[in-house]
């Protein structure tokens, strides 16, 4: 059987990186590297991987290797997914900062269409304790494969195996539609972090946060902004009016840009 999709498959699948923070067994990294090269990923990015062990890696990865010796190494995740536009968190937990939660199914379905040029980010925490809400921030989404109360538990490299097949696959069936269209590039994580960063200074000059409440707010403007898939010049315009909200609260005219925001925040709830 001819492979006319493989060119495609393969320029949409070299989109997808998978992050590994702080792996603890050596093995799990080589079994990762695996699962990853059998549905065509091969963009491993590791941070702060295990130092010893180094052979058990290699033996788990079997015919994966490669991986192992182009994967590149980082200090922390912000690092790793700042080339990123899409960052999908992988999550056993729900509820407090983790509300909205897809499926490997759905979520692969969702965002199939936007790698190339868009690139994606599936970010996994260590085995013990995934990842914290410090890693959550920098997440555009969160996806939870759901397991047998008898066993609820996956390994780190079943784990990778689910959500890339669900890609894999969805690439397969949905290849014509989304060769139908081009997507738009959004902004990659820098950029957004940068936003971020930026609207989080402006509103606190605007006092806008209650007492010790900011980390909640701009979890849900993350939310709101990250479901946007904001371009470049988007986030630009919203940097605009972070700069207009830093001078009105040097110049004594915060009261009004507050009013202002509050509105719009209203809006933007109401319509998600």
């Amino acid at each position: 059987m001819g492979n006319d999709y493989s060119v495609s498959m393969e320029q949409k699948l070299a989109h997808i990186c998978i992050v590994l923070k702080e792996t603890a067994f050596p093995g799990n990294v080589g079994s990762t590297a695996r699962a990853m090269k059998n549905m065509g990923i091969t963009d491993l990015r590791l941070v702060n991987p295990p130092r010893d062990r180094r052979e058990e890696a290699r033996a788990l990865a079997s015919s994966a290797k490669d991986l192992l010796t182009t994967a590149k190494t980082y200090k922390t995740v912000a690092e790793a997914v700042e080339d990123c536009q899409i960052v999908i968190g992988t999550t056993a937990r729900l509820g407090g900062w983790r509300k909205k939660v897809w499926s490997p199914r759905d979520i692969a379905t969702e965002f199939i269409p936007d790698l190339a040029p868009n690139r994606m980010a599936i970010v996994f925490g260590p085995e013990d304790r995934g990842l914290v809400n410090e890693d959550i921030h920098l997440c555009t989404h969160l996806v939870r494969i759901p397991t047998s109360r008898l066993m609820s538990s996956l390994n780190l490299s079943q784990a990778v195996m689910v959500l890339a097949y669900e890609f894999y696959s969805g690439l397969i069936d949905h290849l014509d539609e989304d060769n139908a269209r081009k997507a738009p590039q959004y902004a990659d994580r820098k950029t957004m972090e940068g936003m971020f960063d930026h609207l989080e200074r402006a509103l606190h000059a605007i006092e806008y946060f209650s007492a010790g409440n900011s980390e909640y707010f701009m979890l849900d403007i993350r939310r709101i902004l990250n479901r946007a898939k904001l371009a470049n010049g988007e986030v630009a315009l919203f940097r605009g009016l972070c700069r207009q909200m830093l001078w009105s609260a040097a110049n004594g005219t915060e009261k009004k840009f507050r009013r202002w925001f509050e509105g719009v925040e209203h809006g933007l709830k109401d319509q998600d």
